[in-house]
C-alpha cells in the first residue's frame, strides 16, 4: 500500500491487520502509518482511526490539534483530504 494506491480503504484494512495482528505481526506504528495514509486519501473510517491514535498518542506523538482537524473533516463529510502528512 502506498500513496499511489487508488483505493484508500486498502490503507485502512492494512492498518487493521497490523493493529490486530491478523496475518502479520502486530505493529501499532505500522498500523498508524496506514491509517494516516488512508485518512489523507479521504477514507472516513481511516480518518477516524487516525484521529484516535493522534488524540491518545498511541504509537505516535500526541497531536490534539491534528486529531481535532481529522474530526472536523469527518463532521464536514470530507474524509481526511485536508489533513497534512506528518513528518
Amino acid at each position: 500500500v502506498s500513496a499511489e494506491t487508488p483505493d484508500p480503504k486498502a490503507g485502512r484494512y492494512a492498518g487493521l491487520m497490523y493493529e490486530n495482528g491478523e496475518g502479520v505481526e502486530a505493529d501499532e506504528e505500522k498500523a498508524f502509518s496506514y491509517y494516516e495514509l488512508s485518512a489523507i486519501q479521504g477514507d472516513s473510517t481511516g480518518t477516524m482511526y487516525y484521529g484516535d491514535y493522534l488524540l491518545t498518542g498511541r504509537a505516535c506523538e500526541q497531536d490534539v490539534e491534528q486529531s481535532r482537524l481529522s474530526q472536523r473533516c469527518l463532521s464536514g463529510n470530507q474524509g481526511g483530504q485536508h489533513l497534512r502528512q506528518r513528518p
